[in-house]
């Protein structure tokens, strides 16, 4: 790892594209723990919708993320970043067309995308939202719900103790259920079943945790739902629940602060995080706007010639606990 005397502070810009959203972040980054925020962008893009319906990202939106990435970089440029870095996740590693889609992904940012897998993800995601923890003996949890898959992460901030990648993510449930707008009470209890058996695959962690994180775009529009900055219990999920089914999403939009397009999929995210906290036995979580975008950027700065991707693999267990049956105790 690069030592703070050694690095001159660095404005870098990452984005990630998903299932729901693309986002970019622009930092200043003085240290692999001491990031200062410039800019977060977000668009909500949707790719999953097409690889749920025909196995593959339409020309549409495609278009959107070109323009969306265009945007960005030439945002990124003027904010002075000097340093770009790409990554891509389910929304795009779950297309046929993905190679193709990432070759033109990378010519709008002008800058390559990585097409991580799910282990990739899950190790940044941890980093990117540990990444101002400093005690070293608390055992935490880390849960990014995106679109179209849960990266479940356990471990300190010096050692990922159990990863996994779950076929579990807001966008998801709804393109499975097909809830109405509001959804009715047999709508959320079929996404709760749905939801549910996905997370039974999860066994509990043994020890407990100090503490669970949420990362993603679910878990931030969720906390602005319910007027929570930080923190999220299941007493506030269950409200939100009601919330949710009381009216549509245009008449929920203008007094939750959520635009309409992203309420239409949060019953999906309240679901899920539900079966999440009652699987791992937590009472709250807390919510972080730090992520994946952050862990690679986290990862850049440690990795030896900045190869951010293998200092990722390498972080991980071995063999990668890709299935939950593989979970470390101790």
């Amino acid at each position: 790892m690069k030592s703070t005397a050694e690095q001159a502070p660095q404005r870098v810009a990452a984005v990630d594209i998903g299932s729901n959203t693309v986002h970019m972040v622009i930092v200043d980054s003085y240290a692999e723990r001491d990031l200062t925020v410039i800019e977060r962008q977000v668009d909500l893009a949707r790719l999953g919708v097409d690889v749920a319906a025909t196995g593959e990202i339409g020309a549409e939106r495609a278009t959107r993320v070109e323009a969306t990435l265009r945007a960005f970089a030439a945002r990124a440029e003027a904010l002075g970043a000097t340093v770009r870095l790409g990554l891509a996740t389910e929304g795009v590693r779950a297309a046929r067309n993905a190679a193709a889609m990432i070759a033109r992904f990378s010519a709008a940012w002008s800058a390559p995308i990585a097409l991580l897998d799910g282990m990739e993800e899950a190790a940044l995601t941890f980093w990117g939202a540990t990444g101002n923890q400093r005690d070293p003996a608390l055992r935490l949890g880390v849960g990014d719900l995106g679109g179209g898959s849960c990266e479940f992460v356990v471990g300190t901030i010096e050692k990922i103790a159990f990863a996994t990648s779950l076929p579990l993510g807001s966008g998801r449930l709804v393109e499975q259920v097909q809830p109405a707008d509001p959804p009715t009470a047999q709508e959320f209890a079929a996404l709760a079943e749905a939801a549910g058996a996905v997370v039974q695959t999860l066994p509990p962690p043994d020890p407990p945790l100090d503490g669970l994180i949420a990362v993603g775009g679910t878990a931030t529009a969720l906390a602005r739902f319910c007027g929570r900055s930080e923190a999220l219990t299941l007493a506030d999920l269950t409200r939100a629940q009601a919330t949710l089914a009381s009216a549509p999403a245009a008449t929920l939009a203008p007094q939750t602060g959520v635009d309409a397009e992203r309420l239409r999929i949060l019953a999906g995210g309240v679901v899920a995080w539900q079966a999440l906290l009652a699987r791992v036995g937590a009472a709250s979580l807390r919510v972080s706007a730090s992520g994946v975008r952050e862990g690679a950027i986290r990862a850049w700065l440690r990795a030896p010639g900045g190869d951010w991707r293998a200092y990722a693999r390498a972080a991980l267990p071995h063999p990668p606990a890709s299935s939950p049956s593989e979970m470390e105790r101790g």
